[in-house]
């Protein structure tokens, strides 16, 4: 971990600081936890004077995404507060609402938004979803929902173009399945399902959470998303 985090600051803070310079800013907010660490650094060595915020969009493994140098990480849940404070120091990590769309807070009734993407209005639907990298056993979780007889299947590969074409051609024909790319409408989406089988966690989780859509983890990849997964569930 530490040899990673070397290389991030050894590589990416001169670049980060001139692009910072370069908006002249008077807040920077990292969205990602390798910016987090080069921000931290240039701030705790007082390289760079404006304050620096980070957002933890995980529930899990949130000891990854602190900094000391980071003057405030915002959190999506309570109890992330004290494994971020554990790395970043006391008062340092606040709980905020997650950060979705505004449009994931407002009310949407499933028939509605069954309607609006012209989906099936009776059966049982699930979406399927590797977030926006398309990854883990997505074609596994579609297969193993498909056992489920009458319920529809909504499988995302996000911006996995190569992903997307994978699933059309394994499910080509099936009429209970559905596969897309990126989508913008995740907020009826999520409205009109009965279930989202996940692999990642991170924001898409966030917007299940938020619409009120049991979430159920699947076939995540190695590393830290078992982390995370387990404070899902917590």
């Amino acid at each position: 971990q530490l040899l990673g985090r070397g290389g991030l600051v050894l590589f990416g803070r001169r670049r980060m600081l001139r692009h910072v310079r370069s908006h002249r800013p008077q807040v920077v907010v990292s969205t990602y936890p390798a910016t987090t660490m080069v921000l931290g650094h240039l701030r705790e060595r007082g390289m760079l004077a404006i304050p620096a915020y980070a957002t933890i969009t995980d529930l899990g493994g949130v000891e990854f995404w602190a900094h000391p140098g980071i003057d405030l990480h915002l959190v999506m849940d309570s109890r992330c507060i004290g494994p971020v404070e554990g790395v970043a120091g006391l008062g340092n990590a606040c709980h905020v609402r997650p950060m979705v769309d505004a449009v994931f807070f407002e009310a949407r009734s499933r028939g509605a938004a069954r309607r609006a993407l012209r989906l099936p209005a009776e059966v049982p639907l699930v979406v399927v979803s590797g977030g926006g990298w398309g990854v883990g056993d997505i074609e596994g979780a579609v297969r193993t929902v498909l056992r489920f007889p009458y319920a529809h299947v909504v499988c995302l590969a996000g911006r996995n173009a190569e992903l997307e074409a994978q699933l059309q051609s394994a499910f080509a024909g099936v009429d209970r399945v559905s596969v897309c790319g990126f989508l913008d409408e995740m907020s009826d989406l999520l409205a009109a399902a009965d279930a989202l089988v996940h692999s990642t966690g991170g924001v898409t989780v966030l917007e299940a959470a938020v619409r009120g859509c049991p979430v159920i983890a699947y076939g995540f990849p190695a590393g830290h998303l078992g982390a995370v997964t387990r404070e899902m569930v917590a």
